[in-house]
């Protein structure tokens, strides 16, 4: 159920991705709280990640700790 498009841009690339609530597992609600955290990860040799930049945690370990995910409210449409 996960969708996902990118296209480059003169600053480097652009990703918009669909996570459907229910691949999720989840029922949202306006006004709830979820935890949320984006990483991109730089492979160009196809093996050993050179580089990564996360948009909230502060270290490498998101994978095994949720709790390092930022906090994001739910909105209405």
């Amino acid at each position: 159920g996960v969708e996902f498009a990118s296209m480059k841009t003169a600053m480097g690339y652009a990703m918009e991705i669909l996570l459907p609530w229910a691949t999720l597992g989840v029922t949202p609600q306006v006004g709830a709280f979820i935890g949320l955290d984006v990483h991109v990860n730089d492979d160009d040799n196809g093996g050993v990640r050179e580089r990564k930049k996360a948009w909230f945690a502060p270290s490498d370990i998101s994978y095994m700790d949720t709790t390092s995910y930022g906090r994001v409210r739910l909105a209405g449409p």
